[in-house]
């Protein structure tokens, strides 16, 4: 974020050199385009952080529904397995154990 506005306002700065023969007004013309820059960087800064913390926001609303529907998906698969007169697997086994083959 820092570097994009660094680098907006190094962007800026290169274009603002105007040669002006007479010397007149040139300072203030120059300070005027480079305080309307500045308050252009300023502005997309402000926005960035808006835009940052809207989808941060979001992230943390998705993260909350997927452990409430995690958490759903193991009650009901819970209550399924009740229903159908299955135990629940141990919590040590990672897939279900089958009988070795008879000779």
């Amino acid at each position: 974020m820092r570097a994009l506005a660094i680098g907006a306002a190094l962007l800026f700065a290169g274009g603002s050199v105007r040669a002006d023969p007479d010397g007149v007004g040139s300072k203030t013309d120059d300070k005027a385009a480079q305080e309307t820059r500045l308050r252009g960087v300023e502005d997309t800064m402000r926005a960035s952080d808006e835009q940052r913390r809207r989808i941060e926001a979001d992230i943390e609303t998705y993260r909350a529904d997927r452990a409430r529907l995690n958490a759903a998906l193991i009650d009901t698969t819970a209550k399924c397995r009740r229903r159908n007169g299955k135990s629940p697997p141990p919590a040590n086994a990672s897939r279900p154990s089958t009988p070795a083959p008879t000779p």
